[in-house]
């Protein structure tokens, strides 16, 4: 038995500047017995002040946390899609905070640079924490 709760809740309509919010809770039967919980909360702006209404830039956060059922199912030798060594001794909730800036390089093109903090990734207190950086290039005809 599989059990997803979501709530999503988007205000662009609301103010001028768009943001949305993600919660979702997560419970899995017997054949993966791991439960997450999520929060999650997007900003993002265009730069129609600065007379680049096709750029965006964005914050947003998040804070993942594993249940007490999800540790004991890799203690117990069990895989996750994310978490591949197994035990969480000292875990704790998994931190992000990411902002990105994309520029419309042509009507057809977008570059994006990211940078993400990573507290406690895969949940664990033992690592990080990280800063990933990212550089994507979006083209669509």
């Amino acid at each position: 038995m599989n059990e997803i709760i979501n709530l999503v809740m988007a205000a662009g309509s609301l103010i001028r500047t768009p943001w949305w919010s993600f919660l979702s809770w997560e419970k899995f039967g017997r054949i993966n017995p791991k439960r997450y919980q999520s929060c999650y909360l997007h900003r993002s702006v265009t730069g129609a002040r600065l007379g680049r209404p096709d750029d965006t830039v964005g914050l947003a956060s998040a804070v993942n946390r594993i249940s007490h059922q999800g540790k004991l199912y890799l203690a117990a030798g069990g895989l996750g899609g994310i978490i591949g060594d197994g035990q969480l001794p000292n875990a704790g909730p998994e931190q992000i905070l990411e902002a990105y800036y994309s520029v419309a390089i042509f009507s057809f093109a977008h570059f994006t640079a990211d940078y993400q903090f990573i507290k406690n990734p895969a949940y664990s207190r033992d690592r990080g924490p990280v800063s990933v950086f990212g550089l994507r290039l979006h083209v669509q005809y």
